[in-house]
């Protein structure tokens, strides 16, 4: 019966260890990571947790249409480093700003997904956006 049940421990161990309790993402500095919307990542050598709060327009050229302007897709952030308050942050893909200095590091909006199709509407949910963090 124990030597049963020790595998199956180590089996919850690791599958505990591997995801985060609260579901934050940790990415190390200097490494793109991927968001989507609602979520948190707690960017690793620092104390800035930046959440992915919405995609405000998307005006991208769609996947299925040959376009003169690739278009923009502008992004919603909320920053908080150390106890201060939560900061808005807005990117665009394809317009100024693609990334900003936040007190000490620069936030790079590096992609936004899934590319826009004529036959299909994106919801919200479907959104992920790639970041990369970087120490100035």
């Amino acid at each position: 019966m124990k030597l049963t049940v020790l595998p199956l421990l180590f089996l919850f161990a690791v599958m505990v260890t591997a995801y985060p309790a609260n579901g934050v993402k940790s990415p190390a500095l200097n490494q793109s990571f991927d968001l989507k919307v609602g979520e948190t990542a707690s960017v690793q050598g620092s104390r800035m947790k930046i959440s992915f709060k919405t995609v405000a327009e998307d005006s991208r050229c769609p996947e299925d249409v040959t376009c003169v302007w690739a278009g923009n897709a502008k992004i919603i952030l909320s920053i908080t480093n150390g106890g201060r308050g939560a900061t808005t942050l807005t990117l665009n893909s394809g317009l100024n700003p693609k990334h900003l200095t936040y007190q000490g590091y620069d936030i790079k909006l590096a992609d936004v997904k899934p590319l826009q199709n004529t036959h299909k509407k994106i919801s919200q949910s479907d959104y992920v956006i790639t970041l990369a963090v970087t120490k100035i």
